[in-house]
């Protein structure tokens, strides 16, 4: 008879690691809508600088929902666990994915470490199995 699993959440910094990682490529395009804004002649009459601001507040908004609903719950269902002959790991906000790796197909290993990681003090561990040209855990 098999014991249960024990699931291991991933570190609490993980959740302003999505929330920041969700805030990069909308704040790329609230800048480059604030440029075009003012630098872009003919722009700047009252009908665009509506859309304008109604675009940055929808961008705003998507970024608030991201951060507030999306990254927690994302976090909240991230876990890894480790058996004697397997390693698992579940990811997922709305969907849930879940992969199992046995360590006979594991090749190698790597710890990664962005910038904005090492200021969290998170990093991540990067498993490759035999056979396959990319990460698969």
């Amino acid at each position: 008879m098999s014991t249960p699993l024990e699931k291991k959440p991933v570190a609490p910094a993980y959740r302003w690691l999505l929330a920041i990682h969700a805030f990069f490529p909308l704040f790329i395009l609230m800048a480059g809508l604030f440029g075009a804004f003012h630098w872009v002649p003919g722009l700047s009459d009252n009908v665009a600088s509506f859309w304008l601001y109604l675009a940055l507040g929808g961008l705003l908004l998507l970024w608030l929902v991201l951060a507030l609903v999306w990254a927690p719950r994302r976090y909240q269902v991230t876990h890894y666990y480790v058996a004697d002959d397997f390693i698992g790991y579940v990811v997922g906000a709305v969907w849930h994915t879940e992969v199992v790796v046995t360590f006979n197909r594991l090749q190698h290993l790597e710890i990664a470490q962005g910038p904005i990681e090492r200021a969290l003090g998170v990093s991540r561990l990067v498993l490759y199995t035999a056979g396959g040209g990319t990460a698969d855990l």
